[in-house]
């Protein structure tokens, strides 16, 4: 454990063992310099010493003043001083506020009742009080010596009592003594004073209880002892000067010395030795001394020079030179060596013209702030304080020094006495200097760098875990980089309530080890990539840790995006490369034949049959290539933006009649059964009709290629609002669903990598696409699998103007191609989505019903069980989770498709979905395509049930 103390006295050992960090003092090793080293000289101290500092009069004391304590200790440590001393208070409060604003003096003999034993009693004290400043010389608290006089007041006022009583008995004895000796040695006993009578000789003739008491001896012993048995040594010759003078003159005198008892122990009495003349004498016959035990007076008394001793070696070993100064007087009173050798003059008993010195000592341009802080303090009274250069007197150095005094006035508040301390500061200045140079070069550096800058205090719970942090100071490139803004004073759960709780584990990590880290993280409370660098603020472990980081989300996002380039060219320069070997492969099949043609014409020029067959073969190869260059003509143009469409108001039907006529010989040839179905009214497109037949034409000659001999193909067309919609399907061998995201993309070969080679350069789809586009239609693809058929859809713009028919298939819930209209619930608490999603199913022929939470969701599904239910996840009321496991619960709905319609896409997401039993989980936004794949898999799953 570390000791903020050393541990030389069970006392220290207490301080070290209190927790300071929930004292508003706060941690010992925080403390102001100033305030740790006066508390080290207090707690060196011998005699009862105290320290309040700060506003709230926060209370330290030594091991001696714990005597006045009592039970008070040690619960009196760092309390309030008003909460320690209430029944003072009054009293004492007003002595400590004066300290604490700069004025030092002393009380002597104040009288205070304390609490003692549970009962209050009267006592005495005597007060040394000293403000106190902190480390920038701010006044901040006050130091105090204190000397409990009780017994030695208590001691002089049975004195007084006594002598004025003595005195009174006496006079009134010594006029009647002739006639009242019995009474006198009735007092003689009585009195509470030590009473002896000695002859002119010193020798004691009678003694009472009391005196035999102070000397330590019976009353046998002390009748016939002398003066020189009695008195101390060192003490004697004074006595006996002053007791040959009293005979001589017959003045009494009163003394103070010390008796030395049998067993060696000394103790002190006040002594009053008056002579005794007998009515009728003209001389003293005997002596009488009154004697009072003043060893504790005494002992305080010594015990407070050697405070005042003890308090100048400290001012010594603190390099302040001590003055006072006397309004009345000429001079200022130089009071230590240490303020001699600051000015550099030699010590002298003589007064020194300090006024005059330092009026040419100082610097010409302090000569004015010196004097205006001078009279500042004798008009309004407030603490002297001064800082100049001086030219030291012996060398004529420049020095920084340092002036500080409080001001005494009299009754009449006129000023009566100064007393300060000098200090040489120049090393300081100095330093100050340089840190103030070297702040200002920290500050100038935080303020123009790019990089975010802030040094953070961590925060901790009970169990000392960093839970929190206070931003202390940052520089204006904070807010460039993280959007927040007057954050200085701020914690963290402030200025951002959902922040990483990582970040105060890795401030913690770096204060305690001292050990730096860089790191870049996201930071979901403010959306920004981070990249960071962390060290310890101090030097030793601490609380404080300096970062320095930047906002890299527009690079991070840069990165990402020049990363998927490079994936994009990488993936365009295969397809291109494999573009080019499909390419060089599809202009080899047909000229091999065509040259073996040549060569067989060649050879066998007379045969007409061969060469009719030849010829015929030739005619098909060079159609073949005529359309490898015609695919890569429309492709050059397409991708060059020279297609011109020459767009005329034409039907649908036309326009498909002409694509099967292109595709009915390759239709036949592989004996497919081709189904066409169409509405009976014309649906009008504004198209360039070659181009629109070439489109859907690819389409079919793709699902006839691609379907194994004897399948079947569909190609149906229906009006949806605005829109035509053309499928193209087929039952041949499917698409893998990974092929599907990029299936229209130039180049593409994915399927030809299925054992199911059919030729082809891999345009043909892309064209689809583009020429779709060209006409502000869009295209897609599904599959429910390899052997499982694909399904081809154009949606295209019905011309301006278009009436719209009969109800077709599709409008009148059945779609063409016999899709039946579905009963579907949507769940969603966006309603925005939702109502847009029941629109899109709607428009497709099918009843919808939507809801905006939980609760609603379950209730609509057991009124109608509907054959899809689309769930929100994050709904109020029941999540989506909640409904899908209450559903699941029901007979009624055990048919009844599940699919999540979620934000979150995470695998983790998907597991809790099938875990509460959706079927599907479909991340938002909800393509159509999906849409529509998943509604045909339940159009085919109820169309197996029936």
């Amino acid at each position: 454990m570390h000791h903020s103390f050393p541990d030389v006295s069970p006392f220290h050992a207490l301080l070290n063992g209190i927790d300071w960090t929930t004292s508003p003092l706060g941690p010992v090793a925080l403390w102001p310099l100033s305030l740790r080293a006066n508390t080290d000289l207090m707690l060196g101290a011998g005699v009862p010493m105290s320290i309040v500092w700060g506003p709230r009069r926060l209370l330290l004391y030594n091991e001696a003043y714990t005597r006045f304590l009592g039970e008070k200790h040690p619960g009196a440590l760092g309390r309030p001083l008003d909460e320690v001393w209430p029944e003072v208070w009054d009293q004492i409060g007003p002595l400590v506020d004066r300290a604490r604003a700069g004025e030092a003096f002393h009380l002597e003999d104040l009288p205070l009742p304390i609490e003692r034993s549970g009962k209050l009693e009267p006592a005495w004290f005597t007060f040394f009080y000293s403000p106190l400043r902190d480390d920038t010389g701010e006044l901040a608290g006050m130091c105090s010596t204190v000397v409990e006089t009780t017994s030695r007041v208590l001691a002089e006022q049975r004195v007084h009592q006594l002598n004025r009583t003595l005195e009174e008995r006496i006079a009134t004895a010594t006029a009647d003594l002739g006639r009242s000796q019995s009474h006198l040695q009735s007092l003689f006993e009585q009195t509470a004073a030590g009473i002896a009578e000695t002859d002119l000789h010193g020798r004691i003739l009678r003694a009472n209880r009391t005196f035999c008491q102070v000397v330590g001896r019976s009353a046998d012993e002390t009748i016939g002892q002398t003066l020189e048995t009695l008195i101390h040594a060192d003490d004697l010759a004074e006595n006996l000067e002053l007791f040959r003078r009293m005979l001589a003159t017959g003045e009494p005198f009163e003394i103070e010395n010390r008796y030395v008892r049998p067993d060696g122990s000394a103790v002190w009495v006040a002594k009053v030795v008056t002579p005794i003349v007998e009515p009728g004498a003209n001389a003293p016959t005997s002596i009488m001394a009154n004697v009072v035990d003043i060893t504790r007076r005494k002992e305080a008394e010594m015990l407070l020079r050697a405070n005042a001793e003890r308090l100048h070696l400290a001012l010594d070993a603190a390099s302040l030179g001590i003055w006072s100064w006397d309004v009345a007087d000429e001079y200022p009173r130089w009071e230590n060596d240490r303020l001699y050798e600051m000015v550099g003059v030699p010590r002298t008993d003589a007064p020194v013209d300090a006024v005059r010195l330092l009026a040419e000592l100082i610097h010409p341009d302090d000569i004015a702030p010196y004097q205006a802080a001078m009279a500042c303090t004798l008009e309004t009274g407030e603490p002297f304080h001064f800082e100049g250069r001086f030219h030291r007197a012996s060398d004529r150095a420049l020095r920084w020094f340092e002036f500080t005094g409080a001001l005494h006035r009299d009754e009449d508040g006129r000023p009566l006495r100064m007393v300060g301390t000098t200090a040489d500061v120049t090393e300081r200045r100095l330093v100050q200097d340089r840190l103030t140079l070297r702040e200002e070069r920290y500050r100038t550096l935080l303020t123009s760098i790019d990089e975010a800058f802030c040094v953070v205090e961590l925060l901790f719970d009970s169990h000392g875990v960093a839970v929190d942090h206070r931003v202390l100071e940052a520089n204006p490139a904070f807010e460039r980089h993280t959007g927040l803004v007057d954050v200085v004073g701020k914690t963290a759960r402030e200025l951002m309530p959902g922040i990483e709780p990582n970040w105060h584990e890795v401030y913690a990590r770096v204060a305690g080890s001292g050990e730096p880290v860089r790191m870049v993280q996201y930071e979901e409370a403010i959306g920004r990539w981070l990249d960071v660098f962390i060290a310890r603020a101090d030097a030793a472990p601490g609380n404080r840790v300096a970062v320095v980081f930047r906002d890299i989300t527009e690079q991070r996002r840069a990165d990402e995006d020049l990363r998927a380039l490079a994936a994009d060219l990488a993936q365009a320069n295969a397809r291109q490369n494999e573009f080019l070997a499909t390419l060089a492969h599809e202009l080899r099949n047909p000229l091999a034949p065509i040259k073996t043609g040549l060569d067989l014409m060649r050879i066998s020029p007379g045969n007409a049959a061969a060469v009719a067959k030849v010829r015929d073969m030739m005619e098909r190869q060079i159609n073949h290539l005529i359309h490898l260059v015609n695919d890569l003509l429309d492709l050059a143009r397409v991708q060059s933006g020279k297609v011109e469409l020459k767009k005329a108001r034409v039907a649908l039907q036309e326009i498909v009649g002409n694509a099967v006529e292109t595709a009915l010989p390759l239709v036949e040839g592989k004996q497919h059964t081709l189904q066409v179905r169409l509405p009976e009214h014309p649906l009008v497109l504004d198209a360039d009709a070659n181009r629109l037949a070439q489109v859907i034409g690819n389409l079919l000659t793709n699902a006839a290629k691609y379907t194994p001999p004897r399948g079947t193909i569909t190609l149906s067309g229906w009006q949806e609002g605005d829109t035509v919609l053309v499928e193209v399907a087929d039952n041949g061998i499917g698409l893998p669903p990974e092929a599907l995201p990029s299936l229209f993309e130039m180049f593409n070969q994915d399927r030809h990598g299925m054992d199911y080679a059919q030729g082809g350069l891999g345009i043909g789809l892309h064209l689809v696409r583009r020429l779709t586009e060209a006409h502000g239609g869009s295209v897609g693809a599904s599959s429910a699998g390899l052997d499982r058929g694909s399904t081809f859809t154009l949606r295209l713009p019905l011309a301006e103007g278009q009436e719209t028919g009969p109800a077709t298939a599709a409008s009148a819930g059945v779609p063409a191609g016999g899709r039946r209209a579905l009963r579907i619930l949507v769940a969603d608490d966006n309603q925005d989505a939702a109502e847009l999603l029941a629109q899109l199913l709607q428009s497709q022929g099918h009843e919808v019903r939507v809801v905006h939470d939980g609760d609603a969701a379950l209730r609509a599904a057991q009124l109608q069980a509907p054959d899809l239910a689309l769930l929100d996840i994050g709904m109020p009321g029941m999540t989506g989770y909640e409904v899908a496991i209450a559903m699941r619960r029901l007979p009624a709905l055990r048919h009844t498709v599940l699919a999540a319609v979620t934000g979150w896409g995470a695998q983790h997401d998907r597991a809790l979905a099938r875990e509460a039993g959706f079927d599907h989980h479909m991340t938002k936004p909800v393509g159509f395509q999906s849409l529509d794949r998943l509604l045909a898999g339940i159009r085919v799953g109820n169309q197996a049930a029936g």
